[in-house]
Formats: C-alpha cells, structure tokens, sequence
C-alpha cells in the first residue's frame, strides 16, 4: 500500500479523477497561506473523509472565506454567516446553519396560514382578550402542551437513531476495503448523504417545538 501511495503521487493531473483533482487543487489553495478565499462547491466529488478534513482545515483557517455549498453537512459545521436570497433580495443571518434552519422554521410557523387569514386571526385574538374563559384556556394550553410534547419527543428519538446511524455509516465508509469498492462506497454515500438530511431535519424540528413550549411555559 505504501508503495502505491509513492506511485501515485508521480500521476498527471489529468489522469486523476474528478474527486482527486478536487483534492489537489484545495491542497493547493491550502498551501498558497492567502488570507482570502471565494470556494464554490468545494466538497462536489469529495469523500466524507476529505470532507471532515476540509472543515477542520478551514476551522483553523486564520483568513476569511465565503463558501457557496448546497452541503448541509458541510455548511453545519463552518458557516458562522448566513447569506440568502428571499423575494429577490439577498439578506443576511448573524449565526450559524443550524441557527438559521432554526430560526426559518420559527418564521415559517409565525406566519398565518391561507385558511387562517389574518384578519380573522386578529379577530380571534380580540375575542380571547375581551372574554376571557380561563377554565377553557388552560385546557387548551395543557393539550398544546402534550402535543407539543409529544412531537418533540418524536423528533429527539430520531436524532438519537440518526446519530447512530450517522456514526456507522462514517466508520463503514472509512474502510480502505468499501473505498476501493466504487459501487459500495457510492450506495454508502447516497445513503449517508440522505442521514445528513434527515438529521438536520429532525434536529431543526425537534429545537422549534423545544422552543414552543418555552414559550408556552412563559
């Protein structure tokens, strides 16, 4: 293996794959100490290892950089900015990733629905405050509250079995026997791509209904 490893590195470029030549031009990014860097899908045709050994270089990464990246995974773990484009404009979020899925989906869930409209809404909320019924109220609030457990109890028993998963599939993938397997190593890769998904979408789920009954303990 040694051996091989000596061989290889004495190949032209242009014989290398897509993700080699990938790998080779970030080395080279790497090694040119600038203090700026634009990156534009950097983790395309990258193995999850070559991932996990791009965000550790860029945490220790002294400069700036701004990263376009469809990655979640990816991004999760080295955007400390937000950029994003709503109704043709381009606004920005002061957090992180995972903030910012977090805080979309408190958005999305503060916004009236079509078969709510706000007008009605308003008058609701006016009818509430001027005949109060408290027997009523808290019955309410003590279902809401139940439910609301109950849904972010769901959402965290995922995260624990995504995690898991997330974890076998990583040591799955850095086996030097699966990586040398295209077909294997590419199924492995699809399906640790869709864990990713899931996670993060069931870690953002489980934080928004935490946070609900935060709110509805206040």
């Amino acid at each position: 293996m040694p051996f091989i490893q000596r061989r290889r590195c004495f190949q032209k470029i242009k014989v290398l794959s897509g993700g080699e030549r990938a790998r080779v031009a970030l080395a080279k990014v790497i090694l040119d100490k600038a203090n700026f860097l634009l990156l534009d899908e950097p983790t395309n045709h990258l193995d999850i290892q070559s991932v996990n050994v791009l965000v550790e270089v860029l945490n220790k990464y002294e400069g700036t950089y701004i990263v376009v990246s469809h990655d979640r995974y990816f991004l999760s773990r080295i955007a400390n900015k937000i950029w994003y484009i709503e109704n043709k404009e381009l606004k920005e979020y002061p957090g992180t990733y995972h903030e910012f899925e977090i805080w979309q989906a408190e958005q999305k869930a503060l916004k009236p629905t079509k078969s709510t409209p706000v007008t009605k809404l308003a008058k609701a909320e006016k009818a509430t405050k001027i005949y109060p019924d408290e027997k009523n109220n808290d019955q309410n609030k003590k279902k809401e509250k139940q439910r609301l457990e109950t849904l972010s109890k769901k959402h965290e028993e995922q995260v624990i079995l995504l995690k898991k998963e997330h974890e076998r599939l990583s040591l799955l993938m850095s086996d030097p026997n699966v990586f040398q397997d295209k077909i294997k190593y590419k199924n492995l890769q699809s399906e640790f791509d869709k864990c990713v998904h899931d996670l993060n979408h069931h870690e953002v789920e489980w934080e928004a209904y935490y946070l609900k009954l935060l709110e509805l303990d206040e």
